[in-house]
């Protein structure tokens, strides 16, 4: 299994990173020399230590910098937050369309408004409207299942339009 990096390459609506930003901080071994006493090692680890927080403050310095952020106001963290969630949580992004959501698509068809409009066309029934739009669209459905499709659909709009037509009567009522 491949390792995770530690920073990949986030591309965002702000843009790639800097190159900085993307190398990991590597912290240095710590130094067990025979030789050296216990203030020798501690000397060094403390080293080691501002070392990896003055790396960590110029790399914060550089994110800041990439979103136009200024340390100099009491909201810098909050804004910094603020920014890398909306580069990085799909949540948080603000988009123009929804995304196309998953399942089984809507209900209702363009077949049964093209097939009335076959019917206006031509004039010989539902049956051949639906002949006619089969071989328009090349549909392998059967003719009978096409038939079936189109009657349900139009017992749908009939129900809606009755609901729309009581509705708009208990309005007017009102």
């Amino acid at each position: 299994m491949p390792r995770k990096q530690a920073c990949p390459e986030f591309p965002s609506r702000f843009g790639e990173y800097p190159k900085a930003l993307l190398d990991p901080i590597v912290t240095r071994p710590p130094s067990t020399g025979l030789l050296m006493g216990e203030d020798e090692k501690k000397n060094c680890s403390d080293e080691e230590t501002r070392r990896v927080n003055e790396t960590l403050a110029w790399k914060f310095d550089l994110l800041a910098k990439h979103f136009g952020i200024t340390w100099d106001n009491d909201n810098s963290w909050p804004q910094l937050a603020v920014q890398l969630a909306f580069a990085h949580v799909p949540g948080m992004q603000i988009i123009d369309t929804p995304k196309k959501q998953r399942g089984r698509p809507s209900r209702h068809n363009p077949m049964f408004f093209q097939v009335n409009l076959i019917l206006i066309e031509r004039k010989k029934g539902i049956t051949d409207a639906i002949r006619a739009w089969k071989k328009r669209n090349n549909s392998k459905d059967s003719v009978p299942r096409l038939e079936a499709r189109y009657y349900r659909e139009r017992r749908m709009i009939k129900k809606l339009a009755m609901e729309m037509n009581t509705a708009m009567d208990r309005v007017s009522l009102e």
